[in-house]
């Protein structure tokens, strides 16, 4: 019988579960999975569509470790909240406590440039996919093979899903703000984020270390915005001694 920990991993915003494949942390049995309405890998979208309580009800399972990159965060953070799953620990990846600049939190990111990225996605759904992966890597030090080639940006973007579904997601993600009420995080928790990262500023680590004791945190030197896919092994090396610290 496995004594690995079973862990439930939520890809981000327009990504499928590929997302995940280069993480092995050891000790971590990982189950990757996209968010609602998302095209999966193979192309089948997941059921559902742009809700974080739809999201964090469809996550519900016996797992000992929650794992959310970026929106996928969110949704984590409310299955967590909600009670939806019940997990010995929870990892943060690139998950932003606003994704808009608010009076509670500057660092998000201008609301100007968020209104010109969504009529983009109305305009050219694929292509503005294809530029949002491509922002991710900037300010990221690992070698361009990493991410670059079509066939690994094909397998990793979620582009079967429906426009309508992605322009959901984006305003679900404009609108989410944890700065109103920080949520109390009563749990041991893991925040992980790129130093380089062009999409949700490390400053969000801040944020997150101040809700609750149990919350600590790890600066991936070099990495964008998807350290899983571009530094796996540092990134699976502290996810692993986190799983360890979790045991009962």
């Amino acid at each position: 019988m496995s004594t690995a920990l079973r862990a439930l991993a939520v890809a981000g915003w327009g990504h499928t579960p590929a997302c995940w494949e280069r993480l092995q942390p050891e000790g971590v049995e990982l189950t990757g999975n996209a968010l609602p309405g998302h095209a999966a890998a193979e192309g089948e979208p997941v059921p559902g569509g742009p809700d974080l309580r739809a999201a964090a009800n469809a996550l519900a399972g016996d797992w000992g470790l929650l794992l959310g990159w970026s929106l996928g965060g969110l949704a984590a953070l409310e299955a967590v909240r909600s009670g939806a799953v019940r997990p010995r620990g929870l990892v943060l990846l690139a998950t932003p406590p606003s994704f808009l600049a608010r009076a509670t939190y500057p660092a998000g990111l201008d609301s100007t440039v968020f209104r010109r990225f969504r009529d983009g996605l109305d305009q050219d759904p694929a292509g503005t996919l294809r530029r949002f992966y491509a922002l991710q890597f900037q300010g990221d030090r690992a070698a361009r093979s990493a991410w670059a080639p079509t066939a690994i940006r094909d397998r990793l973007l979620a582009a079967g899903t429906a426009p309508s579904v992605l322009t959901g997601w984006l305003e679900v993600l404009g609108e989410a703000d944890l700065t109103a009420e920080p949520p109390r995080l009563d749990l041991p928790v893991l925040v992980l984020h790129g130093s380089g990262d062009a999409v949700v500023d490390p400053a969000a680590v801040e944020f997150f270390l101040g809700c609750g004791p149990g919350v600590r945190a790890h600066i991936v030197r070099g990495a964008g915005h998807a350290p899983q896919i571009t530094h796996p092994e540092e990134t699976g090396q502290q996810i692993a001694g986190f799983a360890r610290d979790l045991a009962p």
